[in-house]
C-alpha cells in the first residue's frame, strides 16, 4: 500500500521516521493574508508576498529575506506533491489539535476533497505527547 504522510511542519518531519512518502506542509494559513483558491497561483503569490514582507521562516535567515526560490522549495513544491494524490491508497495527516493546526489541516482536507479519487483513505495522527521525545509538542 502506498502511503502519504502530510506533516504539520518541519519539526514533525525532523522527529520522525514514517514509511511512505511524505509531504510538509509549511504554511502558516492563520497568519497574514489568503486566497479561498488554496493552491492557486493567485494563492502562492498573496503568501509568498507575505512571507517575504512579514516571516523569516527558515532559521539561518535574517527578517524579511524569504527569497522566491525559498518560497518554491519550501511552499510549492511540497504543495505540488498533492497533485499526485490518486497514486496513494491513502493519505495520513499529522496535525496537532491547536488552532493553527487545524487551519492548515482545514486546507488540505478541502484540497483534498476536491481533488481526490474515490478509495482514498485518509486518517488523522493528533498527538500532545510522545514517550521517545522528551517535551513534544
Amino acid at each position: 500500500m502506498k502511503n502519504l504522510h502530510i506533516l504539520n511542519g518541519q519539526g514533525t518531519a525532523y522527529n520522525f521516521k514514517l514509511e511512505g512518502e511524505h509531504l510538509v506542509w509549511n504554511e502558516a494559513l492563520a497568519w497574514g493574508k489568503v486566497h479561498a483558491e488554496v493552491g492557486s497561483e493567485t494563492f502562492f503569490q498573496i503568501r509568498k508576498n507575505f512571507f517575504q514582507k512579514q516571516l523569516a521562516i527558515l532559521p539561518t535567515h535574517h527578517p524579511q529575506t524569504f527569497s522566491d526560490e525559498e518560497f518554491q522549495k519550501m511552499i510549492v513544491e511540497e504543495f505540488q506533491k498533492l497533485s499526485q494524490i490518486a497514486d496513494y491508497e491513502e493519505v495520513i495527516l499529522w496535525f496537532e489539535f491547536d488552532w493553527f493546526c487545524q487551519i492548515n489541516l482545514m486546507a488540505v482536507l478541502s484540497w483534498i476533497f476536491q481533488h481526490k479519487k474515490s478509495g482514498l483513505n485518509i486518517s488523522l495522527v493528533c498527538i500532545d505527547e510522545h514517550p521517545d521525545i522528551e517535551g513534544f509538542r
